[in-house]
């Protein structure tokens, strides 16, 4: 059991903090629950799933002054195969984020893998988003007539980011959980 004192604000001189003391070797630590890193990565999937078909970068230009902005180029996940393959990946890391409950370690394992390769892809997808619109971007800058140019990912791209970072919090918190375990630390 931990123990809690609160230090008196005359000792302090920044009014009322309190110390948290962990009791004797065997300690009151405990490691992440068991069905933590699962969710994560469950999480991380389905918003892989959805943001994989969703991304985009979508390109608008002004040609002349008093124009409205026009759409000069368009680039859809679910146009393109690698949006189609992180598709199938992110339905595979929900049915791998299973294997974090079980015991069987090959499991564990081709679950990191399975994130461990499915983050890298995501991170050269959204360079390559990136490098499209670059390049959109000097192309337009070389026309005769440029007055401006934008372009933006849309919410599959974000979702996209926001699925590598849960999948990496799950392996993370995998990881950790596995190497507390074998420490003999219950969870």
């Amino acid at each position: 059991m931990a123990d809690v004192t609160t230090a008196s604000p005359a000792k302090l001189g920044t009014g009322r903090r309190e110390r948290v003391r962990a009791e004797g070797a065997s300690g009151t630590y405990r490691t992440f629950p068991v069905r933590l890193p699962a969710m994560l990565t469950a999480l991380a999937g389905g918003f892989i799933m959805l943001g994989s078909l969703g991304a985009a970068v979508r390109a608008t230009a002004i040609v002349e002054t008093n124009d409205d902005p026009h759409q000069v180029g368009a680039w859809l996940g679910y146009r393109q195969g690698m949006g189609w393959v992180l598709f199938v990946l992110g339905v595979a890391l929900v049915a791998a984020s299973l294997a974090w409950i079980g015991r069987r370690r090959t499991l564990k394992i081709a679950a990191l893998a399975l994130a461990t390769v499915t983050t890298a892809l995501i991170a050269t997808r959204l360079i390559a988003f990136d490098d499209r619109a670059r390049t959109w971007a000097a192309v337009a800058r070389r026309t005769p007539r440029y007055v401006g140019f934008h372009a933006g990912f849309g919410w599959g791209a974000w979702l996209l980011l926001a699925g590598a970072i849960l999948a990496g919090f799950g392996l993370l918190v995998g990881v950790l959980r596995e190497i507390d375990l074998r420490k003999g630390i219950e969870g």
